[in-house]
C-alpha cells in the first residue's frame, strides 16, 4: 500500500503542475494556424504557376510538410490577423491561384475575386499577375500583416 500511494502523489503533482508548466513555456510564434493556411494554399498554386521545384501532388506533399513545421515559427507579422484578415487574404490567394490554372501569366486585374486594391504592390502600386500574388502575398495590401515593413520574404 506505502508504494502505490507516493505514485498516486506523484502523478498528482505531476497533472496540477502542467497547466502551470504550459505557461511558462512558449515559443512566442504569433498565427502559426494562419500561417499553415496560407502555404498550404501556396504550396498547391505554386505548381501552376511554376514556383520553386514544385511540379506535381509528391512536390505539394513535401511542401506542405516542410511548411507544417515552418510554420511553428509563425508569421513574421508582429500581430494576429482578425478573422476578416486572414479571411479576405486568402480569398485573395485562392482566387488567384485558380486564374493561375487558367493561365500563370494574368493579371490581377483581369482575374474574378482579385479587385484592384489587391493587385496593387506595396511599393509602387504596379498592377501584378496571378502567380506575383501566390509567389509573395505580403506585399498586397490585403496580406500585408504577413511581413513587417522593410523586411524581405521566400517565396514558396
Amino acid at each position: 500500500m506505502s508504494v502505490r500511494r507516493p505514485v498516486r502523489w506523484i502523478a498528482t503533482v505531476a497533472l496540477a503542475a502542467s497547466p502551470l508548466a504550459l505557461l511558462g513555456c512558449t515559443t512566442g510564434a504569433i498565427a502559426v494556424n494562419e500561417c499553415r493556411e496560407i502555404e498550404y494554399l501556396r504550396c498547391e498554386a505554386s505548381v501552376a504557376c511554376g514556383l520553386g521545384d514544385i511540379e506535381n501532388e509528391d512536390d505539394v506533399t513535401a511542401c506542405k510538410s516542410f511548411y507544417r513545421d515552418q510554420c511553428l515559427h509563425g508569421i513574421a507579422g508582429p500581430k494576429v490577423p482578425t478573422a476578416k484578415d486572414q479571411k479576405d487574404c486568402v480569398a485573395t490567394i485562392q482566387a488567384a491561384a485558380d486564374c493561375a490554372k487558367d493561365d500563370p501569366e494574368k493579371l490581377t486585374t483581369d482575374c474574378a475575386g482579385v479587385d484592384a486594391t489587391t493587385s496593387l504592390d506595396a511599393e509602387g502600386g504596379r498592377v501584378v499577375s496571378v502567380c506575383d500574388v501566390v509567389g509573395r502575398p505580403w506585399d498586397l495590401e490585403i496580406c500585408d500583416y504577413l511581413l513587417p515593413k522593410g523586411e524581405g520574404g521566400s517565396s514558396g
